[in-house]
């Protein structure tokens, strides 16, 4: 079985030992393109395939899981690294990291249901396969029988819209997906772990902040897990209390916006923030906005 895996932690402590100049990365595709090269050439790294479009990359490690990496971290880190050197320094820990987490995840283990939350995310994130990078990978595939392959796809209720409702479970140094073979060995439905990963949501002591100003809000929370905020009902049934007619935006992984549309404009101006034209956002999920409407987000378009 594989898996969903991404790293969430990055420490300058790994050791690698040479380095080559790398240049600033302009764009969040500059940065996936680096990363691909360093993914590429690790021996203990089998396949890895970039997706431009949703901005992650997903990668194999010998014939274990399938795995995730995001960009936004050692982009910021890469732009403002002090030289060429550093940043080819930094990009090197990075990956090294990224592997040496993904391979402690113990892929074996059971999963905890008490640390299982649900995130949004896009229709269709993470099912795509990835693509054999290397000529070690036999030209049969990388992923054995279809039927494994529909087991190993994540769980997913539809939310709205263009997004849906996964299921990850927080495991200190990296996050893990709830996939259909899971489901299966548990002896749950989806609604079942939907209940029970909404009761995790709602009972973590979780160290929330809103921000913003000038009517916007933004969910801060450990860049993981905003989007599942969006199905805490009784947050919401709290924010309702101060603000008219809620409408939101689940811009990003780490983004989560919304506004009163009883203000003038409000809703135009969220509309514009979030436009790719005008930002682009790493790891975006959508640009549709949402109205809270007795206790279920619908699209307003």
């Amino acid at each position: 079985m594989r898996r969903l895996i991404w790293a969430t932690v990055f420490s300058l402590a790994c050791a690698p030992t040479a380095w080559a100049d790398v240049a600033r990365p302009e764009t969040l595709d500059d940065t996936l393109t680096l990363m691909r090269d360093q993914f590429v050439g690790d021996p203990r790294v089998t396949s890895t395939n970039i997706d431009l479009e949703q901005r992650y990359i997903s990668f194999q490690i010998g014939d274990g899981p399938l795995q995730i990496s995001l960009p936004d971290t050692i982009h910021s880190t890469l732009q403002n690294a002090a030289d060429d050197t550093a940043r080819e320094k930094a990009l090197v820990q990075f990956i090294d990291f990224t592997i040496s987490a993904s391979q402690s995840a113990a892929p074996e283990a059971a999963l905890d249901l008490t640390q299982i939350y649900p995130v949004i995310r896009p229709k269709g994130f993470g099912v795509e396969p990835i693509q054999p990078s290397f000529a070690s990978v036999p030209e049969t595939g990388h992923f054995g029988e279809e039927n494994e392959e529909e087991q190993s796809a994540p769980v997913t209720l539809p939310f709205a819209a263009d997004m849906e409702i996964f299921f990850a479970q927080d495991k200190d140094q990296v996050i893990e997906f709830v996939t259909l073979d899971h489901l299966a060995q548990l002896e749950l439905t989806e609604r079942e772990l939907l209940d029970i990963a909404r009761k995790n949501l709602q009972a973590r002591d979780w160290d929330l902040n809103i921000e913003g100003g000038d009517g916007l809000h933004i969910i801060s929370l450990d860049g993981n897990f905003e989007t599942g905020f969006m199905l805490n009902q009784s947050f919401w049934q709290g924010v309702d209390v101060g603000l008219g007619s809620i409408v939101a935006v689940v811009a990003a992984r780490d983004l989560v916006l919304f506004v009163d549309s009883d203000v003038e404009n409000a809703v135009e101006n969220l509309r514009t923030l979030v436009d790719p034209s005008i930002n682009q956002f790493p790891n975006p999920i959508s640009t549709t906005p949402l109205v809270w409407d007795n206790g279920v987000w619908r699209s307003i378009d």
